[in-house]
């Protein structure tokens, strides 16, 4: 749905799909559980990429749209089809998606409990992994200053500068002020505040 002027309206061609990420720009994005990335023109979807896994997650840069998936990993849109960026080390289980100013595209993703979840994929290099027993992170949000915010399933909050971390929030070390170390969201409003 579509909240617009006091008013719902059904964008027509999702009916029964789970839309499990939104992109809006220049263009609106959905990507769904059954697997099918949509763009949104007026109130209508139509279906652009179609696959056999979820899809989590997407991030345009330029006229490049990238999305990650539940089991296959990160996927871009190339030339109106739906290419899977294969290399030997990458991750698979794909849970958000933030793109950083200087064009590299940073990935939450399910790992154990004891690796680090944060992956950076570099166009046109390679994948690489950042951090030291993060876990499996939920959401990653970049601030306005570039640090990187990643909110996990049992370890906290994380903040990145560069690929390296500059914080660590727990509820243990806050004293209760992170009410939980399970974290679903990460949010940055206009104003630089950073939402769990």
């Amino acid at each position: 749905f579509r909240l617009q002027d006091d008013k719902f309206s059904l964008i027509s061609n999702t009916q029964g799909k789970q839309i499990n990420a939104i992109h809006s720009a220049e263009k609106i994005f959905l990507a769904t559980q059954n697997g099918e990335l949509l763009e949104v023109q007026n109130d209508s979807a139509k279906v652009i990429a179609g696959l056999d896994i979820p899809l989590t997650s997407i991030v345009v840069k330029d006229e490049q749209t990238y999305f990650g998936s539940e089991g296959r990993g990160l996927f871009e849109l190339k030339n109106g089809e739906a290419k899977e960026i294969k290399v030997s080390f990458r991750p698979y289980f794909i849970n958000d998606l933030a793109l950083a100013n200087d064009g590299s595209i940073w990935l939450a993703s399910r790992v154990k409990s004891a690796d680090s979840g944060l992956f950076g994929y570099f166009p046109n290099a390679d994948f690489g992994r950042f951090g030291n027993q993060t876990g499996t992170i939920n959401s990653v949000e970049f601030d306005e200053k570039d640090n990187l915010w990643l909110g996990t399933k049992d370890s906290g909050v994380f903040s990145f500068r560069g690929g390296n971390e500059s914080a660590h929030y727990t509820f243990e070390n806050t004293s209760g002020g992170l009410r939980s170390n399970q974290i679903f969201d990460v949010f940055v409003d206009r104003e630089g505040v950073i939402w769990f």
